[in-house]
């Protein structure tokens, strides 16, 4: 009895009937596994296609759960989805693909990259295919279909491989994106070419062809001019009108429909009137963002529990049945040999030789040996395609279980194993290719190029994101003229969720990552960023230049994004926007973006360069010709972190808008010197490295104090006040008669050696150990309502410092 049937019969009639009722319940079931599934599995950073295929082989490998979750109804309506899934997914590839690229002479490196290795991967699958398995159907049309199947790279696959592997914003990950597409696009239009003539009524596949052509130029030539008149009559920010959203949808219906009179495929009028649609612009944002969440929530998750209950596993160890005369299945007895023969030869045509025309083809086009493997692995990614052709040959009996089930084992195979090298790969190349250099704005020179990597969760961090880059430009006057305006990378960060990964595409060829973003909230976000930062740079005339890049990603692993970030651009600085947002009464509200705290403990953890966190409370805008000053206090009590807020201070203070004083505290003469007085029972070496330690921070201090003072305050650029105190207590009440005279504190976020006396017993009542001791006293709420705070760590190569922020994690 099934589900349905229990069902019905405890509740007696029902509207629904027991069919009803089993579909609904094996849809469910097996929804509600993937999820689980994929919860389970994304600690290790794994496509979601992997987690839903291993529901599948799950389910239809244990013959009890099968029957128990699985009707046949379901099977049959699963089949329907499938095929309507898979439409959807070609439409929105074709939408996110531009074939007129192919066209502009001379070929680009990424596309001589992606046909060596369609070549490559036709002429062995090819030569191997007889050898795959004996029941294949040998016409020409199938096997060139067979070769093109092969050739195929699945560019969503390798636009989520690039993103969790941190690669995207490299030359990398940009070449390697550029190519998947350009593969991806080329095979499938040839396997449409190969459908045009696979036709059993007798018309012309020519004709077919050429009808196709040009039907898609005509889409591709009113397109776009369809498509402005929409947007220009619906400005981003505002709903789309009911009316022009049923002409988007005409514009698609019309020529889908003229394409499939002509007697083509479901799914080959999908991706063609997607190829034919252009890209850019809101309708096409919308399409793809609503689509792409729609399979990727619903379509897929279904679909690849489809792909997965159909191969069986016990048919790689022995016996299993085969395609025989005339489409029936019959039973080949000591087969054992045949499953790891099958293996051997979809790697030869799948690794060996779809990996090896890209890897020599990178290896001419200049890449180093590692680079170029590395675009030779990612290229033999499978993914859905892949595994509907497989699905669809095996349910029309063009291919053994055996065969098939391989074939899946194999796809999921390749994810996984590609991941893995390619992780492996760029871990060690970014270890060799670390300078080793202390990246802080202490050993930077004036005249050097200051690059500055500035984070952003949103447009109300534009002002004093804008506050920060202006008055590092400085006088451009004296001693700075030579000084060239910073270079700025303002970076999104968008916390990854199911809707956001839905709607991730390949961004335009000019940009500084690989993957962007479609989902319509994700852009009006970043366009309102957009807007404000371009604003400035007007308003500059060119001197300061900004560039835009994005990190999509958990915030669990974002600190990676923005670690890896501002390693390859090669920054000083970073600075990172405070947790917690200003209200409207002054305090701090925490609850919008509480999970970037996190984030930036890590960051602080694993910089390659220095760091700091804007404490926000309403920095006003500073301007070259403006009357009015900002004032700007910095903190120096000492140790390298204090330094380091003694060097931006020296940045900044040139500029005409900053009025700039720096508060030395020094201990009294009362003060105790050393906490190793406290540790009576330390043996002599460790108290005579803290002495060490201590006289060294301190000859530090002061030698870079002195510099400062010679090159500022002699000059009247920097105020200087000098304050006295004997214990942590003493600094409280000392900054808290700064109060109200400064909009702007600049402090390091710890002290070491012998200020360290200075701040004793502040930690105790710390609420955000990442600003240190000072930092988290000016930015708490009882402090001031209107003091912004800069906290500023400076980069260390020495590992295990800041051993605080590693026990948050633990609470965390």
């Amino acid at each position: 009895m099934s589900v349905g049937d229990v069902l019905c019969s405890s509740f007696g009639d029902s509207a629904l009937s027991a069919v009803t009722l089993d579909i609904c319940f094996t849809l469910i079931i097996l929804f509600l596994l993937c999820k689980l599934t994929h919860l389970l599995l994304r600690r290790f950073r794994l496509p979601r296609i992997i987690s839903e295929l291993l529901v599948g082989l799950v389910v239809g490998n244990i013959s009890a759960l099968e029957a128990l979750l699985v009707s046949k109804d379901a099977l049959i309506i699963l089949s329907i989805w499938t095929r309507f899934g898979l439409s959807a997914y070609l439409f929105i590839v074709g939408l996110e693909m531009d074939p007129f690229h192919l066209l502009t002479p001379p070929p680009s490196w990424e596309a001589i990259i992606a046909y060596s290795g369609i070549a490559t991967t036709a002429l062995a699958a090819l030569a191997l295919r007889s050898l795959l398995d004996p029941s294949l159907t040998h016409s020409a049309l199938a096997s060139l279909a067979f070769a093109a199947a092969a050739a195929n790279t699945s560019s969503p696959i390798l636009t989520r491989l690039t993103t969790s592997l941190k690669i995207e914003r490299s030359s990398l990950g940009r070449l390697v994106v550029s190519v998947g597409i350009i593969a991806d696009m080329v095979s499938t239009m040839l396997m449409v070419v190969l459908a045009a003539f696979n036709v059993e009524d007798g018309s012309s596949g020519l004709g077919r062809v050429l009808f196709l052509v040009f039907e898609s130029v005509l889409v591709y030539r009113a397109g776009p001019r369809a498509v402005k008149w929409i947007e220009d009559r619906n400005p981003a920010g505002k709903p789309l009108k009911g009316s022009h959203l049923a002409l988007s949808c005409a514009l698609i219906a019309v020529p889908f429909v003229l394409v499939r009179l002509t007697g083509f495929d479901l799914m080959v009028a999908s991706f063609v009137v997607g190829l034919a649609l252009p890209r850019d612009g809101r309708v096409s944002r919308l399409l793809i963002a609503k689509v792409n969440y729609l399979l990727s929530s619903l379509c897929f998750p279904l679909y690849l529990c489809h792909v997965g209950m159909n191969a069986k596993l016990r048919s790689l160890a022995g016996p299993f049945m085969e395609v025989g005369g005339k489409g029936a299945m019959r039973e080949v007895p000591g087969s054992v040999w045949r499953a790891p023969m099958k293996f051997a030869l979809l790697g030869a045509v799948g690794v060996v030789a779809k990996g090896s025309g890209p890897i020599f083809a990178s290896l001419f086009s200049g890449l180093h040996v590692s680079e170029a493997t590395a675009v030779g692995l990612l290229l033999m990614v499978c993914g859905h395609y892949h595994l509907f052709l497989a699905l669809t040959a095996f349910q029309n009996k063009m291919i053994s279980v055996n065969t098939y089930t391989v074939v899946v084992v194999f796809v999921m195979g390749t994810i996984v194993a590609v991941r893995v090298a390619v992780a492996i790969i760029v871990r060690r190349v970014r270890r060799q290719s670390a300078t080793g250099r202390l990246m802080a704005l202490q050993w930077t020179e004036p005249y050097d190029e200051l690059r500055v990597v500035f984070c952003l969760h949103g447009p109300h961090n534009v002002p004093a994101a804008v506050h920060v880059i202006e008055s590092l430009r400085g006088s451009g006057a004296g001693d700075d003229a030579a000084a060239p305006a910073p270079l700025v990378y303002a970076m999104d960060l968008i916390k990854l969720n199911e809707r956001v990964a839905a709607t991730m595409i390949t961004a335009e060829e000019d940009g500084e990552e690989a993957v962007t973003v479609a989902d319509e909230e994700v852009a009006e976000l970043r366009e309102q960023i957009g807007m404000g930062i371009a604003a400035y740079e007007r308003e500059c005339e060119g001197e300061v230049r900004v560039r835009r890049t994005i990190a999509v990603s958990e915030l669990e692993s974002m600190h990676e994004d923005v670690c890896n970030a501002a390693e390859e651009l090669a920054a000083t600085l970073i600075v990172l926007p405070f947790h917690k947002r200003i209200r409207v009464d002054g305090g701090m509200d925490a609850s919008a973006d509480a999970g970037f705290q996190m984030v930036n403990q890590k960051v602080l953890r694993h910089a390659p360069c220095s760091v700091a966190i804007l404490v926000d409370r309403g920095l006003a805008r500073v301007h070259h010709a403006s009357a009015s000053i900002a004032t700007v206090a910095v903190v120096f009590i000492g140790g390298r972190d204090d330094r380091e807020a003694l060097a931006y201070a020296e940045r900044i203070a040139g500029h005409p808008g900053m009025s700039v004083t720096v508060v030395r505290f020094m201990p009294d003469a009362g003060a105790r010197m050393g906490e190793e007085d406290d540790d009576g029972g330390a043996d002599d070496a460790r108290v005579l490295a803290a002495i060490v330690e201590r006289e060294a921070e301190a000859e530090a201090d002061e030698e870079c104090f002195a510099g400062f003072y010679e090159r500022n305050m002699l000059g009247e650029r920097v105020g200087y006040v000098e304050k006295r105190v004997g214990s942590g207590a003493d600094t409280v009440a000392m900054l808290r008669a700064l109060e109200g005279m400064y909009e702007l504190f600049v402090v390091g976020r710890g002290a070491r050696g012998a200020a360290a006396v200075m701040t004793s017993g502040m930690g105790d009542w710390e609420e955000c150990p990442e600003l240190g001791p000072i930092g988290d006293v000016i930015a708490s709420s009882d402090f001031s309502v209107t003091a912004s705070v800069l906290v500023v760590q400076q980069h260390c190569n020495r590992k295990g410092r800041h051993n605080s922020v590693d026990e948050d994690f633990s609470i965390l």
